[in-house]
Formats: structure tokens, C-alpha cells, sequence
């Protein structure tokens, strides 16, 4: 008969190995109490509150809704201070992060050193609402002499930059904003435009709805986009079914410009149907 003779050191790794699996086994071993059993859970919609802070960056690279045919009195960048080491049309080639660009400041506006702007392209016109207008990136000011294009550096990008792209004023970014309150029946509104037209918009996609600062929308409301009830053609009526939570970023006079926050199905698209679900104190 052989016999096995086993060491210390051995009888410590045996053991050791048997700690860690003994666990896996009598998991194995034992049957869930509810296994074989089918448990229904009703779904409820769940209604998020929107965050009370806009951050920074979601504020400027917010598309928003202007006159038609974009801002009245608009800056512009007419130059780059790059020199090509190939030929090239400049025009054409996208603006470079901390690229010096030469600009002219909107009408009236100041080109003291430090002064910052929004470059914004024009989108698409809305029929009967306005002209959307796409933020590009922020230049800020380093030099200026009398009678020359400004100096200016890019600072920050949210779409390629090219020469040419407008300028208009840097809004202050909403701080200090309090908590919405929740409301059952908010006022209604739709979406009119969704940037980038993706097929499934998801988190974080802006949309553009319908309802400027005259209808009482305000910076930091949410919305919810739903889809109606309707009549199946077997003549059963299905419920209302919530698609999405978003946060308002941005108020024009024209329009509003949400951020999607929270997503329950697919969606939403141009068309669909909102209300107010958490309104500003």
C-alpha cells in the first residue's frame, strides 16, 4: 500500500483552498427559496427631480433658438494667426483649441484683454419659430489695437470652429438654482428639434421644445415626454406611457432648449408631446 505523506506547508494550502470554496459549494447546494415561483412587479413610472445646478458645460454647448436669420448684432472670426506649412484654403480647415484667431467683437461690445465670447453657427430655421443656433466654442480676448481685428484665443470647443463662425456675448452660467417642485398637470409642449437628429436619442441629447420665457418656462423646469393614450385598432384603449425626463438648460424668447436626464424607452423625436413635471419655485 502507498502511503501519502503530507506536510505542513501542504495541509495550510488544502486548507485554504478549502475556506475559499466550501462558500461555492453550499451555494450550489442550496435552492433559493422562490425559485419555481414567477413574481409579477408592477412598473411604476419614476419622476426624477432635476438636478438644481446647470453645470458649465452643459449650459454653453446648449443649442438654443434665436430671430430668424441669428443674432441682430453679431462679432465674427475673420482670421487665424497660424501659418500653413502646406497650401490650403483656411477657411476650410477647423480652428485648433488655444489657436489665436483674429475676430471683431459685436457692436458696442468690449475688447479689453480677458473678455470672453460665444462662437455659435447657424442650424436649421424652424418654421415660425426661429433660427437655431449651434455654440461652437468660446474665444477669449488677448490683444487689441485701434483699428485692427482683435486678438483672441480659442479656450474652448463643443463643435469644429471655423473662421467665419459668429460671435455674440457669453451669458452667465444659472447658479444657485433650488430644487423644482413636482406638478401633476404642467403646462404642455412639444419637441420641435433634436440636436445632431440622432434615430434614439439618449441621455444627455438636447432638445429643442416649444414655449419661450413668455410661456413660463424657466432655466432648471423639468420635463417629462410621453407618449398619449391611444385606441388599438382591436379598440383597446392602452395608457399614457412616460419616454423620457429632461432638464431645462437654456430660455430664449423664442424657444426653450431641454437636456435628457433620465430615459425610460426609446426616444423621444421631433413631435412628441411633454408637460412640465417639476417646476421652479
Amino acid at each position: 500500500m502507498m502511503r501519502m505523506t503530507i506536510f505542513r506547508s501542504d495541509r495550510m494550502a488544502i486548507a485554504l483552498v478549502g475556506a475559499v470554496m466550501a462558500p461555492t459549494f453550499a451555494f450550489a447546494q442550496q435552492q433559493p427559496s422562490g425559485i419555481g415561483r414567477t413574481t409579477r412587479v408592477a412598473m411604476q413610472p419614476q419622476v426624477r427631480a432635476a438636478a438644481p445646478t446647470i453645470r458649465a458645460g452643459e449650459f454653453y454647448a446648449a443649442p438654443y433658438v434665436d430671430r430668424e436669420g441669428g443674432p441682430a448684432n453679431a462679432g465674427r472670426i475673420v482670421g487665424t494667426s497660424e501659418v500653413p506649412g502646406i497650401p490650403l484654403t483656411i477657411e476650410d480647415r477647423p480652428l485648433q483649441s488655444y489657436e489665436r484667431v483674429h475676430i471683431t467683437v459685436p457692436p458696442g461690445m468690449s475688447t479689453a484683454g480677458g473678455t470672453r465670447y460665444m462662437s455659435v453657427r447657424a442650424g436649421p430655421m424652424l418654421e415660425g419659430v426661429g433660427q437655431v443656433m449651434i455654440p461652437t466654442g468660446i474665444v477669449v480676448i488677448e490683444r487689441a489695437q485701434p483699428g485692427q481685428a482683435v486678438e483672441a484665443r480659442i479656450v474652448a470647443r463643443y463643435e469644429p470652429m471655423f473662421i467665419g463662425d459668429q460671435l455674440v456675448t457669453l451669458d452667465a452660467v444659472p447658479t444657485g438654482l433650488p430644487k423644482p417642485v413636482a406638478q401633476a398637470n404642467g403646462a404642455q409642449t412639444s419637441a420641435l428639434w433634436i440636436k445632431g437628429e440622432p434615430v434614439l436619442p439618449s441621455l444627455q441629447s438636447y432638445v429643442i421644445v416649444r414655449g419661450g420665457s413668455a410661456s413660463g418656462m424657466r432655466v432648471g423646469d423639468q420635463i417629462t415626454f410621453y407618449r398619449e393614450r391611444y385606441t388599438h385598432a382591436d379598440g383597446v384603449l392602452h395608457p399614457e406611457s412616460p419616454i423620457a425626463i429632461a432638464q431645462i438648460v437654456r430660455v430664449s424668447a423664442q424657444a426653450s432648449t431641454a437636456l435628457i436626464i433620465d430615459q425610460m424607452y426609446a426616444g423621444p423625436s421631433e413631435g412628441t408631446v411633454a408637460r412640465v413635471s417639476a417646476k421652479m419655485p
